[in-house]
């Protein structure tokens, strides 16, 4: 994911038309500030479950407990969101990204292995449902997670008060009920954990917020560049993250 924004970022900043790079024209300063975002989230929350294997290794149960299903969901929603996002950083390159020449089509090749290999999505969604009909716990810790940032987004408040009666809503239905909605309910536990480790870790405000106002505060987006928060210029402070270093000096 992050090679692919940062191909596609490098080429937005080098390469120009009607008398500006592309990186400055608004309609692909959206796309590569979603791109930006949906990669950092992915980031951060990869990190929060590395750091679940080192609290786990204290024996302490909650602990154990939420290693045991972020583990499960990070893996799901990760591995599911990355070839989308290959896909739109190709397409940020024109006709070049898709020639074999290019580093993009390895990359999309290779987008959608780890969502097949290792456990497909739905076997990866009854594991979830697994860890959470065994051990009330591991839902638990994820409540003590998300409910860790409470106060700090009003609108994140109400997405996990929304989130928790769905879960009750769809254990009352029972088993058929909750592998039905497996998918939905994984992925809005994925926005909610993703959501807490922003509140609680990420430095910049601009991109906590775009985050927000693109996949919690409204409908979550079904393509990137799509968003209608902020201005251009926060816009483009978040596309500009995703340059290397060594092309912004």
């Amino acid at each position: 994911m992050r090679s692919a924004l940062m191909s596609a970022a490098h080429h937005a900043s080098n390469r120009n038309a009607w008398g500006q790079t592309l990186i400055e024209q608004p309609a692909m300063t959206a796309v590569l500030a979603d791109l930006e975002c949906e990669v950092s989230a992915s980031t951060w929350m990869v990190m929060r479950t590395a750091q679940s294997f080192e609290d786990a290794r204290s024996g302490d149960p909650q602990a154990l407990a939420f290693n045991r299903i972020v583990t499960a969901i990070t893996k799901y929603f990760v591995t599911k969101r990355c070839t989308p996002v290959v896909v739109e950083a190709m397409e940020c390159h024109g006709g070049n990204g898709f020639v074999e020449e290019h580093i993009m089509p390895r990359l999309f090749r290779q987008s959608p292995l780890n969502s097949i290999w290792e456990g497909s999505g739905n076997v990866i969604c009854m594991d979830v449902l697994r860890a959470m009909r065994k051990d009330d716990a591991t839902v638990g810790a994820v409540f003590q997670e998300v409910d860790s940032v409470q106060g700090l987004d009003a609108s994140y408040d109400r997405f996990v008060a929304d989130l928790k009666d769905s879960l009750m809503g769809a254990a009352r239905e029972g088993n058929e009920g909750l592998q039905a909605n497996a998918r939905h309910l994984i992925d809005r536990l994925a926005l909610a954990i993703q959501g807490a480790v922003l509140l609680r870790n990420c430095p910049d405000t601009l991109l906590v917020q775009h985050w927000m106002s693109t996949h919690i505060r409204g409908e979550f987006a079904t393509h990137f560049g799509t968003g209608t928060g902020g201005s251009q210029s926060d816009r483009l402070h978040l596309a500009r993250r995703a340059v290397p270093l060594k092309v912004r000096e």
